[in-house]
Formats: C-alpha cells, sequence, structure tokens
C-alpha cells in the first residue's frame, strides 16, 4: 500500500510542477507526472523508508515528496535540454 500511496503523491507532485512551469502539451505534462511518479518512488527506496506492502508513515511522504520534486525537475530539465539540442542541430 506504501508503494501505491508514493507514486500517487510523486505524481501529484509532477502534475502541480506541470501547472507552474505552465506546460501545455500532453506529452510534456505526462513526462513530468511519470518524472515526479518515478522519482518519489526511486527516492524513497534508496533511502530505504518505503515499505511495499505496509502502510505509509511521515517519513515515507517526506522522501516520496523530495523525490517528487527532484523527478520534476529533472523531467523538465531533460525536456528542455533535448529541445534546445535539436533547436540546433536543426539551424546548422
Amino acid at each position: 500500500m506504501g508503494i501505491v500511496i508514493i507514486l500517487a503523491l510523486g505524481a501529484l507532485i509532477g502534475w502541480a510542477g506541470s501547472i507552474l512551469l505552465r506546460r501545455e502539451s500532453r506529452s510534456d505534462v505526462l513526462a513530468t507526472i511519470v518524472c515526479g511518479a518515478l522519482g518519489a518512488v526511486t527516492l524513497g527506496v534508496l533511502a530505504g523508508d518505503v515499505d511495499l506492502l505496509s502502510q505509509i508513515e511521515p517519513g515515507q511522504l517526506g522522501w516520496g515528496f523530495v523525490g517528487g520534486l527532484i523527478g520534476a525537475v529533472l523531467g523538465y530539465v531533460g525536456r528542455e535540454y533535448e529541445r534546445s539540442g535539436s533547436a540546433r542541430h536543426s539551424r546548422s
């Protein structure tokens, strides 16, 4: 049950991040949501606090929140880098 809550929290953070960053295309919003969810789960597992089958604890929510933020930001930076790289190559 804990993994579902962490995934939902990360997805929610990714969705909120896409609103704050004014992402309008569906692929950008979806990528930010997925990156937020994956970031939340990854940091939760790496921190060793997420038990996949137990109930959620406050520390798990904290790691999920931080991981979701990191994942959403990395997803945004990656998409922007990809766009700037493709723009540079199309000019030459």
